[in-house]
């Protein structure tokens, strides 16, 4: 099992004030929930795009001992082919590992048994609640054409992810200030399902106790325009919305994809080395779907984006998937360009647009863009992306969210 890395869609840099007001998140039990608090969560995700469960047994002390041994883990197994690395923006170090549904790769799990008993129950509380809430929103969809969240939730190819971040006394970047480490996006998922993050600092005898206390625990989200940081809560799980529920199919709602970033506080950084310890669940479709916005089921355009990718990719990146790039907007081997076509059978083609689709849209070599010549396809319409990293924006005017 390979770590899988989920691409996001950038939208714009900030250079505001880091002192964001606050929000509170609505919330809800979804144990007691009524039909007036089903409508009230619909209404919160079409609007903010972010919403909070309550309610879950033991949650608080789940995702505390997850992220603890998940930080212990980084930490001390560093040498790991599967911990990825990488420095924002501001010179913030993140380190990562992801996981599919399988769970921890091998080698991790033997190196951090903490880690795994801690994640397979961590996992297992976040299946039960995201079926919960998966039902809860179909129970209230009226729409008999729409796709349900259901089943999704309960076959679809979801990556967990764990990220340590720490913020060295100097950085080693070369760009100018940044006010936010994480810069503003909307993730390409259908949903990010996370906890609260959690700072952690390591003593002088190498264990980790609780570091700086920071309520919003770093995130920032866009809301009517402006920036808001979320109230967040120990013991409560949050779902926010991404670009695959507009795009990726009908779920009967007008979901509302969040912008979103963050920022590591001013004063965590140098020694003792504060951590940022956050996890996330991205939401995704089973393999067997067909996208709405590609044609294509969503196991064919992984697989394709995929095997494009791992032809030129370095150690510990040949599994990353450009799922910023619906409708055939396909990462590029050197990681510097993405590219928008929409592909429609020309003159004397034997082919269907969804393999038109499937084929000019994922070529990397000459043979291959040579079949898409030969199969006589066109392209209609074509927009380039620029990205950065795991990052792709559109160089047109920012979208209206």
């Amino acid at each position: 099992m390979h770590p899988v890395g989920i691409v996001s869609v950038l939208v714009a840099a900030v250079a505001g004030a880091t002192n964001y007001p606050p929000y509170q998140v609505p919330s809800f039990d979804l144990n007691t929930i009524t039909t007036d608090g089903q409508h009230a969560l619909v209404r919160a995700l079409e609007t903010s795009g972010i919403v909070a469960v309550r309610g879950i047994p033991d949650f608080e002390a789940t995702r505390l001992a997850y992220l603890h041994t998940a930080t212990n883990c980084a930490a001390s197994a560093h040498d790991l082919d599967q911990l990825l690395k990488k420095e924002l923006v501001d010179g913030t170090q993140r380190r990562t590992f992801s996981m599919n549904m399988q769970g921890l790769n091998d080698q991790v799990a033997e190196r951090c048994p903490a880690f795994a008993i801690a994640h397979a129950r961590y996992a297992s509380t976040i299946d039960t609640a995201t079926a919960q809430f998966a039902k809860t929103l179909d129970g209230i969809n009226k729409d008999l054409t729409s796709d349900l969240l259901a089943p999704i939730v309960q076959e679809g190819l979801h990556l967990d992810h764990f990220h340590a971040y720490a913020k060295p006394a100097v950085t080693t970047t070369n760009a100018p200030h940044h006010r936010l480490s994480l810069e503003l996006h909307a993730d390409a998922g259908l949903m990010i399902v996370f906890a609260k993050s959690h700072f952690f600092t390591e003593t002088t005898n190498g264990k980790l106790e609780q570091a700086t206390e920071d309520k919003a625990g770093g995130l920032v989200i866009e809301l009517d325009g402006s920036l808001v940081r979320p109230t967040l809560k120990d013991d409560e799980l949050y779902f926010m919305a991404g670009e695959g529920l507009q795009h990726w199919g009908q779920f009967g709602h007008k979901f509302h994809p969040v912008v979103h970033g963050m920022v590591m506080p001013a004063d965590v950084h140098g020694s003792p080395e504060v951590v940022r310890a956050f996890a996330g669940r991205m939401l995704l479709l089973p393999a067997q779907t067909i996208m709405r916005n590609t044609g294509v089921t969503f196991g064919e355009y992984t697989k394709a984006t995929t095997r494009h990718l791992k032809s030129e990719a370095s150690s510990g990146e040949e599994s990353v998937m450009s799922l910023a790039c619906p409708v055939g907007r396909v990462l590029r081997a050197s990681d510097s360009s993405c590219t928008l076509s929409i592909w429609s059978p020309g003159p004397g083609s034997t082919a269907t647009k969804e393999e038109c689709m499937r084929q000019c849209n994922i070529w990397g070599h000459a043979d291959e863009a040579q079949l898409c010549l030969d199969m006589k396809c066109r392209a209609i319409r074509s927009f380039h992306f620029r990205t950065i990293h795991n990052y792709a924006f559109d160089d047109r005017n920012r979208p209206n969210y």
